[in-house]
């Protein structure tokens, strides 16, 4: 794809695009993006440039410069990003990663991010997570300088509009999230979940989501358990029940929890399977549910091979996903058409945006023009002897006209007739008037 010039772009994977193994691999926490997207960013002349890393999707949201070939630009841009954070070319080819990867572009690519930040887009339709997670991503690209007026603005109207998602449609009536579906799944296996004991490994927002959600159960015991013990013990206080620990008291736990819930941000697998399985045989047969909905994955694989042991991870969700899109499929129709109404919206102030300057300067050649023939005017001497009130209504008469001028053709070009491009009108308005008052300025 060839561009002439600037375009807004995204590029990326989901939960519905790329399997969870994959997912792992293009995760990209906070830190290690507020190195490396500024690099990037400089090193292809993206004007701007956001991250959104999550445990369900990896997208990279940004505008880039006129070029010749805006694929190759984009999609070389993305895998120098993942090559410079880990060790994924190893693992997986650029060209099989590059098969789970889709791409949007201007309007397709704000339809899409709205979608994403309404939880539209979501394993779990109307999830609220997300909007934390787009809010963090916004920041994080504030913070390092990538973000610029037209992201920023795109990232207002996106929480807009999802906020009138949620308060304008039935998505926002049941809060729910993966934490939600995760026990869901369970309360499907076990049943009543109060005649069990849970474990909840790390004490981040996933953990305190779930954690407010299992309280409504009225479990038998919660147990928290986290790297340093001090976070575990605030959850604990802030849920008023529950006990903490830290990490290396999980072997022991792991006898007691019949529902265990990991969502840490550890770099790799923090429960294996031998220490799973030692816990099952203290058990007796007693089954347990190991719920993983970190990324990357706290749990090994190979723990659901195990007898007694029920193993689910982030992709296991989508049957609930999918009961749930069901109920709320009306709902999401309803939201489709806030989010097109926002997408529009967009458009028309992007539209504006860039073909400000030009509509400035055409009003300011008015001013100036106007301004200049009126005291050519009434210098001539039969024109003297006006009255300051009389010379005071031609002046608002002469600029009553400019602004009637220049109003009439900033409503053209900023909502141009079909067949006609705002950018296009914008150029013409420079080609026809500021070139000849250039050539006013400087005759040789």
């Amino acid at each position: 794809m060839s561009r002439s010039e600037s375009v807004f772009f995204l590029l990326g994977a989901n939960h519905a695009s790329a399997p969870m193994a994959l997912r792992e691999l293009l995760y990209i926490g906070e830190e290690p993006l507020a190195a490396l997207l500024p690099q990037i960013k400089e090193r292809y002349n993206f004007h701007e440039l956001v991250a959104l890393s999550t445990c369900n999707r990896f997208e990279l949201l940004g505008i880039a410069p006129p070029t010749q070939n805006l694929n190759a630009l984009l999609y070389a841009a993305f895998f120098e990003l993942h090559h410079h954070h880990g060790d994924m070319r190893s693992k997986v080819s650029d060209e099989e990663v590059q098969k789970s990867l889709y791409l949007h572009t201007e309007a397709d690519a704000v339809r899409h991010l709205y979608r994403v930040a309404s939880s539209l887009d979501s394993l779990v339709i109307g999830e609220t997570q997300i909007t934390g997670q787009f809010k963090d991503a916004i920041a994080l690209a504030t913070r390092i300088g990538t973000i610029g007026p037209t992201l920023r603005r795109l990232g207002q109207d996106a929480l807009a509009t999802a906020k009138k998602v949620r308060t304008q449609t039935a998505i926002g009536k049941k809060t729910v999230s993966i934490s939600h579906a995760a026990l869901e799944l369970a309360s499907k296996i076990f049943g009543d979940l109060s005649d069990h004991s849970f474990l909840l490994i790390g004490a981040g927002e996933m953990s305190r989501v779930a954690a407010k959600y299992i309280t409504n159960y009225k479990p038998k015991n919660i147990f928290i358990a986290n790297r340093t013990i001090d976070r575990a013990r605030s959850l604990v206080n802030e849920l008023n029940i529950g006990e903490a620990f830290g990490l290396e008291e999980l072997p022991g736990l792991l006898t007691s929890a019949d529902i265990v819930i990991s969502s840490t941000a550890a770099p790799g697998i923090i429960l294996d399977a031998a220490t799973v399985k030692r816990a099952q045989a203290a058990r007796r047969g007693r089954p347990q549910i190991l719920l993983d909905i970190a990324m990357p994955r706290d749990i090994d694989p190979a723990c659901g091979k195990l007898d007694d042991v029920y193993l689910f991870d982030i992709d296991d969700l989508q049957q609930v996903a999918a009961a749930n899109y069901e109920e709320r499929r009306k709902a999401a129709e309803e939201a489709e058409q806030l989010i097109q109404r926002g997408v529009d919206q967009f458009k028309s102030w992007q539209r504006t945006w860039t073909v400000k300057p030009a509509l400035a300067a055409f009003r300011n050649y008015l001013d100036e023009l106007a301004g200049r023939e009126l005291s050519k005017t009434l210098a001539k001497e039969h024109f003297r002897d006006l009255a300051p009130k009389q010379r005071e209504s031609l002046d608002a008469l002469v600029t009553a006209i400019v602004s009637k001028i220049a109003a009439d053709a900033a409503r053209h070009v900023t909502h141009p007739s079909a067949g006609f491009d705002a950018e296009q009108l914008a150029e013409s308005l420079t080609a026809l008037f500021f070139a000849e008052a250039e050539l006013r300025k400087d005759p040789a």
